[in-house]
């Protein structure tokens, strides 16, 4: 009796064991990848992003304070919470005239001695640095110049099916 208590017992633990794994590891399968930042990669390609005539003008230390600055801002606008947006759904967007702003305004506070377009050209390509390694989507298009379809206004006109007529707003058949 004691032995066949003892068999249930362990055929217990291991169904047990066997049910919490497989339900962390599907957790962890529908997880969306974890993607780590690395300063000095991001560094080194955005440099190597940059147009020539940037890099001839800035060092890698106002590069890299610029980034640093990015990040600040993201951070500071709760925009790099990981355990809140680790479900990958829902739609963060962030206006790049706003982060513009805060990099020149750091930028002068901090006199790295840059010019509005060098600080345009290093977030541009740090924010490409950032879409490439997945750790922020596609750019939302500007609504200005998302064009509006353009209706028929013959397209009303058409033979419609019976029973729609209530749904038009008209009653009877």
């Amino acid at each position: 009796m004691t032995v066949v208590l003892v068999v249930l017992a362990a055929a217990a633990v291991v169904v047990i064991a066997l049910v919490a794994v497989g339900r962390v590891t599907g957790q962890l399968a529908e997880a969306p990848p974890q993607v780590r930042y690395d300063l000095p990669d991001a560094l080194e390609a955005v440099a190597g992003a940059l147009p020539s005539e940037v890099t001839a003008q800035l060092s890698y230390d106002q590069v890299e304070a610029l980034l640093k600055a990015h990040l600040d801002y993201l951070n500071a606008n709760d925009l790099l919470d990981g355990v809140r947006y680790a479900t990958g759904s829902g739609l963060i967007v962030v206006a790049d005239d706003q982060t513009l702003a805060y990099l020149l305004e750091r930028a002068d506070r901090a006199d790295w001695k840059v010019t509005p377009e060098q600080v345009a050209e290093v977030l541009e390509a740090h924010l490409r640095y950032l879409e490439d390694i997945g750790v922020i989507g596609t750019r939302v298009p500007d609504p200005a110049a998302v064009e509006d379809p353009v209706e028929d206004p013959s397209a009303g006109d058409e033979e419609k099916p019976p029973g729609n007529d209530v749904a038009d707003g008209r009653e009877g058949a």
